[in-house]
């Protein structure tokens, strides 16, 4: 219950404060003491952001005072002449005769009551703020520990909790000029409660409270002299204006963000000049324009309830039923449809606030809150489903594979014409009275939300968790098996394994070059694309299945079909070739038939041994608090995509989405289960002694979702205190691709120990790299503004028998040549065991690859377009050799 009242009332209120912060911290950053202002920032933001309701409580306030004024002579004279039963019955008959009731004696404390859910949502946020952790500010040594100024004698004395009260009491001091006794004793009441509640608490928080008393003080002083209201309102306006004028014609950073900042930034010059120093024709005019109807409180309340329920319901359960798998993490006890939940209710909170907004808002007011939320409400349904753009696969993290890259200029133009064109087709219903329309419309909105939210949620409810997601102790279970007398055939693909650290990984850790006998590196290997569903399908399909081959298949076949196909042809293959095949881990298994595989064995291990290795590594491991993110970040999902296309990249902000995490370790869940798959390689594998051929085709992700380790010997550790010192030490990639390549050498030396590793012939293949800007020989920027390091693969390959030390050869590859690689003494028979067709090699004169942009697995219909590909031969590392190239369908 306590959860459901946080996430309802104090929730929307907090994340207030928490966009507050963030964009003051940003401000500021540069700057020594930048928490500090960050928090002083934050709280003139709030008390701002607070001036309407404060002006709406004091006109409550000051009415119940007038009233008690008018009441008070005849309800004296009732309770000296009555007591008990009669004198309550007389009482009630008179206040109900004056249209008055006791209770509404608490608009009286109404600007109190309005104060204590923002003190406990600061309150909230700064108790768990990380940044206050040992961050002196002034005289103030420690943030999140009270301020301590003086300490003798076994007595420690805070300052600022005195300091915060004297603010007070000034306050208080001028607010009750001209109250009677009765009023003013609650009022000096209050910052003697304050100064017990906050006297220890973090000076942080007392700072806070602090400025919050101090801009009290000074809105009290301007309230009571109309001159220095003045005066106060053109100081704001001018400084406004002065922030507007930095940020757009001085501030270095990105352009939209400077927009927006510049944006929010005047708002309060343009109001306070409406206000105070004109257009009253337009003050006077449009409140007859748009009156108050009895349809005026139905449409505001149908927008917000739609709102909530796109921005709640529907689009959160939309992302989870996706990929009900991916979302499914015993280990982290997170149900999916709890998140849907918590969103929700989250969502539910806004329209809470919203709707008290509208209750406090005056009757003049009223229309326009109800026009500007339903062209809000209009304007996210349009962004949501009209103007959707591609930005690749979400990762349960709620990460876009592809980030959010720029959208084009006409584009970016049609959309705000529409959202324009949206607001005023909103104000013309309102001026020709049709809001009952407009009424039911969004109405009709809302019920097909909560319909699509149903439907996800039964999907969600349906999916039964795979039993390789349960907990295993290693040694009780043998997944990969490799026989003596046979042949065995191991192939590894690293999910964005970076090929470039390569020579830096064996320079760094030359014992590796003991334990990677027989091996030959391929550096000259380039993807066919930069993301797992373009690079992958060659690895496993061969060149039948890269990108450009098809594209030629486009009409006759749906990429899915296509994807799902080369899947299956390298273990299938395998199987045909006599072999008795493993599969682990088979990429996006929660979204196609992989039980269809006839006696090919399919195992999930990633997740099965993290609670093991947590459990064996107990107080050394912590991992990024996953639940957190997913909490707070879902509802985030929907705000970015129902946000106008030039806010998209500002809200997503890197996949933060504008949040500043509570926990931020150095370890993520996701790099710690794929390291623990890897570590416990060998107490999984079991060897035989009988003429069987063993074939394992294994997936895995630790160098797609990297983390910083602990040098030298890269393992999980919280927090990581040694990142080394060499060129790649602050990359947290080049850390993944190293534990990668040590825990594999553990592998590989246990399988020498049982005699294995001669007859094996082993292949390590990437679907691609990463596009990052690392000091690599000839890492050039391509055509389409990306790293080369995007879209090399890492190819390495260990023959039967194979010896000798670690050997680099150069010819022109692709990771589609990984059937081929393995076909040596492995395939008597080259043929595709779906169609029958001859695998061959198509690189002859280089090769057409896809770049990043537009592009996903579960479109009905191939959606290449003919821009989108870029032609490579011979050296990849000679730029003259890359050209643009164009495919029409």
């Amino acid at each position: 219950m306590a959860d459901i009242f946080f996430l309802v009332f104090i929730y929307p209120l907090e994340t207030v404060i928490e966009l507050a912060y963030l964009f003051a911290w940003r401000i500021c950053k540069n700057s020594a003491v930048a928490v500090g202002l960050s928090i002083i920032g934050v709280s003139g933001v709030v008390n701002i952001l607070l001036l309407p309701l404060y002006a709406v409580a004091e006109k409550a306030q000051n009415a119940e005072r007038t009233l008690q004024k008018r009441l008070k002579p005849k309800v004296d004279k009732i309770k000296a002449a009555f007591k008990g039963d009669e004198q309550y019955m007389i009482l009630r008959t008179y206040y109900r005769q004056n249209h008055y009731h006791p209770l509404y004696a608490l608009r009286g404390s109404l600007s109190v009551l309005i104060q204590a859910p923002f003190f406990i949502a600061a309150y909230h946020f700064l108790s768990n703020l990380e940044a206050l952790r040992g961050t002196a500010f002034l005289f103030l040594r420690d943030l999140s520990a009270p301020d301590m100024i003086y300490g003798g004698g076994g007595v420690t004395v805070n300052l600022l909790p005195f300091v915060m009260t004297l603010c007070n009491i000034a306050s208080a001091l001028i607010y009750c000029k001209g109250l009677s006794l009765k009023e003013t004793i609650p009022i000096f009441c209050l910052p003697a409660l304050f100064l017990v509640l906050l006297y220890n608490a973090p000076s942080g928080l007392v700072l806070y409270w602090t400025c919050n008393n101090i801009f009290s003080l000074i809105k009290n002083s301007v309230h009571k002299n109309g001159v220095m209201r003045r005066i106060f309102f053109a100081a704001i306006a001018i400084l406004s204006i002065l922030i507007a004028v930095y940020v757009i014609f001085i501030h270095k950073g990105a352009l939209h963000k400077r927009i927006i900042i510049f944006c929010v930034a005047i708002v309060p010059a343009v109001f306070f000049t409406l206000k105070f120093f004109g257009i009253k024709i337009a003050r006077k005019t449009l409140p007859v324009i748009l009156e108050t109807t009895k349809n005026t409180r139905g449409v505001y309340t149908a927008a917000c309830a739609a709102l909530a329920l796109l921005a709640g319901f529907a689009l959160p359960s939309r992302v989870i039923a996706s990929s009900v798998a991916e979302f499914y993490i015993p280990q982290l006890r997170l149900n999916p449809l709890l998140l849907v939940g918590i969103s929700f209710l989250e969502a539910l909170g806004f329209f809470v606030w919203f709707m008290l907004v509208f209750a406090l808002a005056g009757v003049k007011y009223r229309p326009f809150l109800a026009v500007l939320m339903s062209a809000i409400f209009c304007g996210a349904l349009a962004n949501t489903y009209i103007f959707v753009r591609d930005y690749g696969f979400m990762t349960t993290d709620l990460h876009l594979a592809t980030g959010v890259h720029a959208t084009p200029l006409p584009v970016l133009a049609l959309n705000i014409i529409s959202l324009c064109v949206i607001f005023f087709a909103v104000v013309f219903i309102f001026v020709k009275r049709r809001e009952a329309l407009l009424m039911r419309a969004v109405s009709m909105c809302a019920a097909v939300f909560v319909v699509l939210g149903c439907i996800n949620s039964v999907q969600i409810i349906k999916y039964k968790p795979e039993a390789g997601h349960v907990s295993a102790l290693p040694q009780n279970e043998k997944i990969y098996t490799f026989s003596k007398t046979g042949k065995n055939v191991l192939v590894i693909m690293l999910d964005r394994a970076i090929s470039g650290y390569v020579p830096y990984i064996f320079a760094e850790k030359p014992e590796l070059n003991d334990v990677f006998t027989g091996w030959t590196y391929y550096p000259n290997c380039i993807s066919f694309g930069g993301h797992t569903i373009i690079g992958a399908p060659g690895i496993f399909g061969g060149y039948e299945y890269t990108p450009l081959e098809m594209q030629k298949r486009a009409v006759s076949q749906s990429f899915a079909d296509k994807y799902n196909e080369s899947m299956q042809v390298m273990p299938r293959l395998l199987k045909k070739n006599g072999f008795d095949v493993t599969v682990s881990d088979p990429l996006y298994s929660g979204k196609f038939p992989y039980s269809a595989w006839q006696n090919i064995s399919i195992k999930n291990i990633k997740d099965r041994y993290v609670d093991f290795y947590m459990s064996s590594h107990s107080g050394s491991v912590q991992y990024e608090d996953y639940n957190a993110i997913l909490k707070r970040s879902l509802l985030w999902v929907s705000i970015f995509n129902f946000s106008p296309l030039v806010l998209r990249s500002f809200v997503y902000d890197k996949g933060d989405y504008l949040a500043v995490l509570p926990h931020n370790y150095d370890l993520s869940y996701w790099s710690l289960k794929n390291y623990a798959a890897l570590y416990y390689l060998p107490q999984i594998t079991t060897v035989t002694e009988d003429n069987t051929n063993y074939a394992v085709v294994m997936v895995n992700d630790l160098t797609h979702y990297p983390s910083f380790l602990q040098v030298p010997d890269y393992v999980p550790i919280s927090p990581v205190t040694d990142k080394g010192s060499g060129p790649f030490a602050n990359e947290d990639h080049y850390h993944a691709n190293m534990a990668a390549f040590l825990l594999l050498g553990q592998w590989f030396d246990y399988l020498k120990e049982q005699g294995v590793y001669d007859n094996t012939k082993i292949i390590i293949v990437s679907d691609h790299g990463f596009d990052i800007p690392s000091p690599f020989p000839d890492n050039i920027l391509l055509l389409s503004g990306e790293h080369l390091e995007l879209y090399t693969a890492l190819l390495m390959v260990k023959d039967f028998n194979a010896h000798g030390a670690l050997r680099t050869d150069k010819p022109f590859m692709t990771n589609a040549d990984t059937l081929s690689l393995l076909g040596g003494g492995v395939f008597t028979n080259m043929e595709n065991p779906l169609n029958g067709k001859q695998l061959s090699v198509q690189k002859e004169g280089g090769v057409t690859i896809k770049t990043i942009a537009g592009f996903r697995l579960d479109e009905k219909e191939y959606n290449v377009k003919p821009d989108e590909w870029m032609h490579v031969h011979d050296n990849i590392f000679e730029p003259s050799n890359w050209s643009a190239a164009r495919v029409e369908k």
